[in-house]
């Protein structure tokens, strides 16, 4: 198989994760806004809390391989990016099972006791843990293949696309986004934050509706400038909405993560340093690799090498003793 198609492989399978994740993400915040949230124990709603952090974890881990290569291999395929690609998903895939163990543990609580909930919890996310991990215990690796090469030529509408499939791949985080934030203004329990934090929210929403708008972008200006051509315009144009559409949705994320965090724990201090925390954690993951890369590679021990200033005895240089 090409490493292309590998690349295209795990994309595709980043946004599966994404798309199975932006449900438990949209319900985690949601439930704090419910008019049966108050009824939930505190343990479960800290449950909930820590579910929700290590579900963003999860989101900033799977959508990093798009942020990568919009930075550093602008869709050229390397076996850099597959390794990373890999790993990111490798390691996303175990909040997500703690994510959906946690809602299905909460969601029973409502109508069952606390060690059938924890039960049910438990077993789902054991089942998840088996079935995603399980492969690599029960059969061997499949050998690599010859990827050492730096890449391989690919056609600009294959870049195109490619970078269209990372575009894809961010949107429904901000769906999962968008839809909580504005439901979440017509509730009761909104209406009861202090002004400070809902005016948090309203900005998170704000920001998450410009990320929305960026990621539709290069969707418009491919069949409104280009005609659905593909060109290096394209390719350029969209590589700078995605980069920008990635920027401004940290904020969306961990603004409202604030909001939760101190509407449970009526901790200002936890509420900001969490929240801090996630927005680094989603900056770091999604630029740090791709900007350290093009930095590494711009340095000057990558440079081509100088010719000399004077030429070394034996090669043409003026002998004194002559």
């Amino acid at each position: 198989m090409k490493l292309k198609d590998k690349i295209k492989f795990a994309l595709d399978e980043a946004r599966i994760l994404i798309l199975g994740g932006q449900v438990l993400v949209g319900f985690g915040y949601n439930s704090f806004f419910q008019p049966g949230s108050p009824k939930l124990l505190v343990l479960s709603q800290y449950v909930m809390l820590g579910s929700l952090a290590l579900l963003l974890a999860g989101l900033a881990l799977t959508m990093a391989p798009a942020a990568r290569d919009r930075l550093f291999e602008q869709g050229e395929p390397t076996p850099g990016l597959l390794h990373f690609a890999t790993t990111m998903l490798d390691y996303a895939l175990f909040p997500f099972a703690v994510g959906l163990g946690a809602a299905a543990g909460v969601a029973l609580r409502m109508i069952a006791g606390t060690a059938v909930s924890a039960a049910a919890g438990s077993a789902f996310f054991l089942i998840a843990i088996f079935v995603w991990y399980g492969g690599r215990w029960v059969a061997a690796p499949t050998p690599a293949g010859q990827d050492s090469q730096k890449g391989e030529s690919v056609e600009l509408k294959d870049k195109i696309d490619q970078a269209l499939t990372e575009t894809r791949m961010v949107l429904p985080g901000v769906q999962a986004m968008l839809g909580f934030q504005f439901i979440a203004m017509l509730s009761d329990s909104f209406q009861r934050l202090p002004d400070a934090f809902k005016y948090v929210h309203v900005a998170s929403l704000g920001t998450s509706a410009v990320t929305t708008i960026l990621l539709i972008a290069p969707a418009a200006f491919h069949r409104v400038a280009e005609h659905g051509e593909a060109t290096d315009r394209q390719h350029r144009v969209t590589t700078r909405f995605l980069v920008a559409a990635m920027l401004t949705l940290p904020p969306a994320i961990t603004g409202d993560l604030l909001v939760v965090f101190w509407k449970v724990t009526s901790s200002l201090p936890l509420a900001l340093g969490v929240s801090g925390a996630m927005l680094v954690f989603f900056y770091a993951v999604w630029f740090l690799p791709g900007l350290t890369l093009r930095a590494h590679e711009r340095s000057p021990a990558h440079s081509p090498a100088r010719m000399p200033m004077h030429p070394s005895p034996g090669h043409g240089a003026h002998d004194p003793s002559h």
